[in-house]
């Protein structure tokens, strides 16, 4: 990766940290002066979030190494590593704070100084909305797909943040209206609404993030356009007999096995080598390619 792009994701994984500092400490600070559950959830998924994303710059400064002694197939699992833990715990947190909300409903309290529930949520929702455009700017200067991770996780916040933010202007339209008694009931309804939301939104890219793992194949698609490339430059005397293909991250570690022609000599078969090899580089990026052959006599 070019050095001022490395420069740049590690920069926006410090900011992101402070950002989570922020949006974890406002709403934190608000749900213990006004008694709401549904503050405290916004600062303890903001909680666990700074958690991973000091995980996430330890992802950034490990994926820019290249392959060493004791990690010979480099640092790219980092990425989806971290992002599982994210969203891992995310779903945990919404578990959690749907059973306090549940509680809350059974044995419903009235949030105390309103004024002050809005406030912490308006703060939570402008600095999570800030940060969330600024890392996603980031993440796509910098290519960067553990960013990407970042920003759509600040995004969901965002969501957060401002459904929290409606939920208390919403009491205040009903009181206004006369029905205060309701009040209590908001509150814990409005968390267990986000929640839900919030434990459905991370489970696709987490399937993702374990199939990179586990080793698994890339996408159907993927395979395809893979498959199209290496036949497009495969040379005449090269026939495929094995096609083997895991994803980690970004990159995909591709190993493929062809025989070639008998009659060929040692050296043509390493011209063809050479050719093929050069070739699958310029139309397969980030790819680690592997190729085994059988079959060439002197």
């Amino acid at each position: 990766m070019d050095k001022a792009l490395e420069k740049k994701q590690k920069f926006a994984a410090k900011v992101s940290i402070c950002g989570w500092v922020i949006v974890a400490l406002v709403p934190l600070a608000g749900g213990f002066l006004t008694d709401s559950i549904t503050l405290l959830l916004d600062a303890a998924q903001g909680i666990v979030t700074l958690g991973v994303s000091g995980l996430v710059y330890a992802a950034v400064r490990r994926m820019g190494k290249p392959p060493d002694e004791n990690y010979q197939y480099g640092y790219d699992k980092y990425g989806p590593l971290t992002s599982a833990l994210q969203h891992i715990m995310i779903i945990l947190t919404c578990i959690i704070c749907v059973s306090f909300a549940v509680q809350d409903i059974l044995h419903a309290e009235s949030i105390t100084h309103y004024g002050t529930a809005v406030v912490a949520a308006l703060i939570s929702s402008l600095v999570s909305i800030f940060f969330a455009v600024w890392i996603r700017r980031m993440a796509v200067v910098s290519d960067s797909e553990v960013l990407k991770d970042s920003s759509r996780m600040w995004f969901l916040d965002s969501a957060l943040a401002f459904g929290i933010l409606g939920g208390f202007l919403l009491f205040f339209l009903l009181k206004g209206l006369g029905f205060e008694s309701v009040g209590p009931y908001i509150d814990p309804l409005m968390a267990i609404v986000l929640a839900l939301i919030f434990m459905v939104s991370p489970l696709k890219p987490l399937r993702e993030d374990l199939l990179d793992l586990l080793d698994a194949a890339p996408s159907t698609k993927s395979r395809d356009d893979i498959k199209k490339m290496i036949d497009q430059v495969r040379p005449r005397a090269v026939n495929i007999t094995r096609l083997r293909m895991r994803k980690a991250g970004k990159k995909v570690f591709l190993e493929i096995g062809f025989a070639t022609d008998d009659n060929l000599s040692i050296s043509q078969v390493r011209d063809i080598i050479f050719d093929f090899e050069k070739s699958l580089e310029g139309k397969l990026k980030n790819c680690d390619i592997i190729l085994r052959y059988k079959g060439a006599k002197a």
